[in-house]
């Protein structure tokens, strides 16, 4: 079938390719699917880790700092983390960081269609591999 956005043919269902396939629709509709969904999963973390006032604002008015941090945790937001090495993907979603147990979490959104989950699970996965390596 012929997407009526792209001109592209594509043998996925046609809701699926609209969905998150079109190359058109990707800059724009997904990108902002994707940050209205990281803005919701940082809010959420933010109540239950930070205990922030920020954390009653509206979900589709709030807008992340790059840096929530108190005594314990660090939360950054679309930073760029600096390592010894040079590496090509050190720019995740949010880096969540426990000082006391010396502990942190790479956290990066994606949005498959569900026949695609474990493949963008995979592919998140060993995109920061090296992050996780270097920030250990």
């Amino acid at each position: 079938m012929k997407c009526v956005v792209c001109a592209t043919w594509s043998l996925k269902v046609y809701l699926q390719y609209l969905s998150s396939g079109c190359k058109v629709l990707a800059p724009r509709e997904y990108l902002s699917r994707h940050n209205l969904v990281g803005n919701i999963i940082h809010q959420e973390l933010l109540k239950k880790i930070v205990n922030s006032n920020r954390a009653t604002i509206p979900y589709y008015k709030y807008k992340p700092n790059v840096v929530e941090e108190n005594d314990r945790y660090k939360f950054l937001w679309d930073m760029s983390i600096h390592t010894e090495h040079n590496l090509l993907r050190k720019r995740p979603d949010m880096l969540f960081i426990d000082k006391e147990e010396k502990r942190g979490m790479i956290i990066h959104v994606k949005i498959p269609l569900d026949d695609n989950i474990h493949l963008a699970y995979t592919e998140k996965v060993m995109k920061y591999e090296d992050l996780r390596q270097q920030i250990k």
